[in-house]
């Protein structure tokens, strides 16, 4: 599906047939975005054009006017909010005049004139007694970037021409269903009436049945030069208004009094709202004749006419555009000012309005306040101020116009506690820079992340923690209230090149315990982070077998998350010391020596002890935390099977440790469900299945309280027993079964009961039936 906010050009058509000749003109089609904004019910075709991501949108069928586009277009903004240039492609009603040769088929450009913006709008103003109607309101010009491809495209059609007509024969070779309706109509067909010529009234008929067509009626031209471009393209007004101009008088006289070029019925709802360019092809005279044979191919030539302007713009230059819903949004926000609005006003998830422009980006808005008064320094809101807010979001233009207006570069407060913390923790290193290059106070604490480092080594900003760490005075070991540093920090997140990055500094805590108790080669551990498990180690500066305030051990945090690869690797440096440990106490070596055997024997204690010692500092896997469980029971309780499966392979590893409530690693898998735990399990020697917590019960027990059936099957073939309880239990369940008619289910699912039990347990079943 596409991203709505990837496409920067909107596109409105007012009928089906616009929308035709729009969509086979582009250079390769997208598929429509998963979701739209919720009140959106446009219909759209998105794909590429001249390089540009361009959304089409089309009036629904049978609307027409102002409204209707400008609700079109409104809905288009909400859905595709990065939207930056605009246009409105289509066909109109030409205004053929002594001034300006005007033909079916020719295309008409929305340019400014005669101080009006290139569309007028000629049905909006005020009628006053014994006065002419007057015009009102003012409606705006095409964007610059628009108007300069226009006046870029002309002179380039000046020296070479243009090939329009040659690109909709292209166009439609490559989709021959078009032929009928969008080729160019045989020339005969274009015929213009004198002004006082009125088509017949209550006919349906064109004018080549019911129209006279000789030249009293018609208005004579010559034809047209070999060098004169044709479609011809005319650039100046176009008239708009909520009703289709079909009166040649009144086009007449609107041509003379305002040098109109054209006439629709939807742009005057745009401009203000949308800004655009309007481009229109003609298909008739505005008049009262019936003539839509031109319709199809106006259309393509407006189309075509599009893609050589949009061919004009360079992508990086429609994208350094502001957006649409920016501009609309600045003109409010002007308003309200204009209005008495207090710029200092607070409230709101953003505190006030500044932090609010400066946070979403909106420079303009930004420098509107800035210049009405706004408190650059003024608190409250998510992120405390508005430096924070525009730092976090990676708004550099902004974050320059606040500091050259004197925001504080220290101020506090905020989710990340200061500006140099927000920008850092987002990766914005230009931003950064910035500031530390106003002052900012590189060991601030507070925030979301506690201080800088330990946001941008969070974030796994390797290039800001350089930058962090090349400042003079910077405490690389600092902690947050929980106990936490910047190194923590990385190895909780993975970074493996942070971590490296802030041990070669050599100030820092490689053995820290945070608040409770763990030690960052213990959250190393229980994240899978085997590459940062290794720094750690080879730092030799950590304690391995470390226990936090609940007793519990490194290894037991990798045993519960399943990572094979830590315990792997913990397991193996716990092999290597033992073995490093035997090979310092050799007694050849000793006697080789020549010495006396109370020497021997003194460094035979010697060398015994070392050996113990450094046992003591590998990895312990049968440590116990303050509730007994084991690495073996964490993981057998968590659904660790692969880990399971290595513990078990230790020999030193005990599989049949007892928690603080009896409990085993083989009583968890069963109570869990976890059959293939239960399977590798059962397989050892060393497992008692039969064996009881505190409470008397069994595996076999906890698998029928659970209802896991399978478990059940695994134990009762491997030899576990029916004690009394757990007879009773099976009862039980039977009971519930029973009321459910899975009774015999049940029976045939276990399938390893012997003639006794099942006796004992039909007796119990009565007797719970009963009760």
């Amino acid at each position: 599906m596409s991203d709505p906010g990837n496409y920067t050009v909107g596109w409105i058509c007012a009928i089906t047939t616009e929308y035709v000749a729009a969509q086979a003109f582009l250079d390769e089609r997208h598929e429509r975005p998963a979701r739209l904004a919720p009140s959106d019910s446009n219909n759209y075709a998105l794909g590429k054009l001249s390089g540009h991501n361009v959304v089409i949108a089309v009036l629904p069928h049978g609307e027409y006017g102002t409204t209707s586009a400008a609700v079109v277009a409104r809905d288009m903004l909400h859905s595709f909010p990065n939207i930056r240039l605009g246009l409105m492609v289509g066909i109109g009603g030409g205004a053929p005049s002594q001034k300006h040769d005007i033909r079916l088929g020719d295309i008409v450009v929305s340019c400014p004139r005669n101080g009006k913006g290139g569309v007028f709008q000629y049905d909006f103003g005020k009628t006053i007694q014994a006065q002419a109607f007057q015009q009102t309101g003012f409606l705006n010009q095409p964007p610059l970037v628009l108007r300069t491809a226009v006046a870029g495209l002309e002179a380039m059609y000046e020296v070479d021409g243009h090939q329009i007509d040659d690109h909709i024969k292209a166009v439609i070779q490559k989709k021959p269903k078009l032929q009928k309706k969008y080729s160019r109509p045989h020339p005969s067909s274009d015929r213009l009436y004198k002004s006082d010529i009125v088509h017949p009234r209550d006919t349906e008929e064109g004018c080549s049945q019911v129209c006279d067509n000789d030249a009293l009626a018609l208005k004579l031209r010559r034809e047209r030069d070999e060098d004169e471009d044709d479609p011809k393209i005319h650039y100046g007004l176009i008239a708009s208004a909520n009703q289709l101009m079909k009166d040649a008088l009144i086009r007449d006289k609107l041509a003379e009094e305002n040098d109109v070029l054209c006439f629709e019925m939807e742009a005057a709802g745009l401009m203000n709202h949308f800004p655009c360019l309007v481009i229109r092809g003609i298909c008739d005279y505005s008049d009262s004749h019936k003539n839509k044979d031109w319709q199809g191919f106006a259309a393509m030539a407006a189309a075509a006419y599009a893609k050589d302007l949009l061919n004009q713009i360079p992508v990086n230059k429609i994208e350094a555009e502001i957006r649409i819903e920016d501009v609309l949004r600045s003109k409010i926000v002007q308003m309200l000012l204009d209005k008495g609005a207090d710029v200092n006003a607070q409230g709101g998830g953003y505190g006030n309005a500044l932090q609010a422009a400066s946070f979403s980006g909106h420079k303009e808005i930004v420098q509107m306040l800035l210049d009405k008064g706004a408190d650059v320094n003024a608190q409250g809101g998510y992120y405390g101020n508005a430096l924070q807010a525009a730092s976090l979001s990676g708004h550099k233009e902004i974050v320059q116009m606040l500091l050259d207006k004197g925001a504080d570069v220290n101020a506090q407060g905020g989710y990340y506690g200061n500006t140099l913390q927000a920008a850092s923790s987002k990766g914005h290193k230009e931003i950064v820079q910035m500031l530390l290059d106003k002052g900012a106070d590189v060991n601030t604490q507070g925030g979301g992340y506690g201080n800088t480092l330990q946001a941008a080594s969070s974030s796994g900003h390797k290039e800001i923690v350089q930058m962090l760490l090349n400042t003079e005075r910077i405490n690389v070991d600092a902690r947050d209230e929980y106990g936490r540093s910047a190194l923590l920090s990385a190895v909780n997140k993975g970074h493996t090149e942070v971590v490296q990055m802030l041990i070669n500094t050599e100030k820092v805590n490689v053995d820290l315990r945070d608040e409770d108790g763990r030690s960052v080669l213990s959250w190393a551990a229980e994240c899978g982070h085997t590459e940062v498990v290794q720094i750690l180690v080879d730092t030799e500066k950590v304690d391995v077998d470390s226990r936090d305030k609940r007793g519990r051990s490194v290894l037991s945090w990798a045993a519960q998350y399943g990572h094979e690869a830590v315990l792997k690797a913990l397991l193996e440096l716990q092999a290597d010391r033992v073995t490093r440990s035997k090979n310092e106490w050799n007694p050849q070596t000793c006697f080789s020596d020549n010495r006396r055997a109370g020497d021997v024997y003194l460094q035979t204690l010697g060398s015994l002890a070392a050996s113990t010692n450094n046992v003591a500092h590998g990895v312990d896997a049968n440590s116990k935390d303050v509730y007994g469980a084991t690495p073996i029971l964490w993981a057998a309780r968590e659904g660790q099977q692969d880990a399971v499966r290595l513990l078990l392979l230790q020999a030193h590893v005990d599989p049949d440790s007892r928690d603080n409530k009896g409990r085993t690693a083989l009583s968890w898998a069963a109570s869990k469900g976890h059959e293939d735990i239960v399977s590798l399990l059962i397989t050892d020697e060393k497992v008692n299945i039969n064996s009881q917590d505190r409470a008397g019960y069994t595996p076999l027990m906890w698998a029928l309280r659970k209802s896991h059936i399978y478990v059940v099957k695994l134990l009762l073939q491997d030899g576990s027993r029916f004690s009394d309880t757990c007879k009773a239990e099976l009862a039980f369940q039977a009971f519930r079964l029973a009321l459910a008619g899975e009774w015999d289910q049940l029976i045939a699912d276990i399938g390893y009961i012997d003639d006794d039990d099942l006796l004992g347990l039909q007796r119990l079943f009565c007797n719970s039936c009963n009760q």
